[in-house]
């Protein structure tokens, strides 16, 4: 499955998460890029701290971090380009 990622052009990636579930664990494969790390508690949730385990939306910045680090890529740089695809796919005409 990594393999795939490295193969799929710049100009045609999208990220997302699977928010609320499947988090990334140690044990997946492309967890060695991740750089940012978020607070995490079992049963408590405040606005500075998710639930352990459960995928929030922040974490698209982890993804970003493993497809960059796939990539062999600077993750500000990918994460501009996946933003202009986005915009490109949701609203054409705000580029032309």
């Amino acid at each position: 499955c990594l393999e795939v990622i490295k193969e799929i052009p710049n100009d045609k990636l999208l990220l997302e998460t699977d928010a609320p579930w499947c988090g990334m664990r140690p044990s997946h494969a492309g967890s060695k890029y991740i750089q940012t790390k978020f607070e995490a508690a079992k049963k408590t949730w405040s606005e500075t701290t998710m639930y352990k385990q459960r995928n929030e939306p922040q974490t698209i910045l982890n993804i970003l971090e493993v497809v960059a680090g796939l990539k062999s890529m600077d993750a500000g740089a990918l994460g501009a380009q996946v933003y202009e695809n986005s915009v490109n796919l949701f609203f054409p005409s705000k580029l032309t």
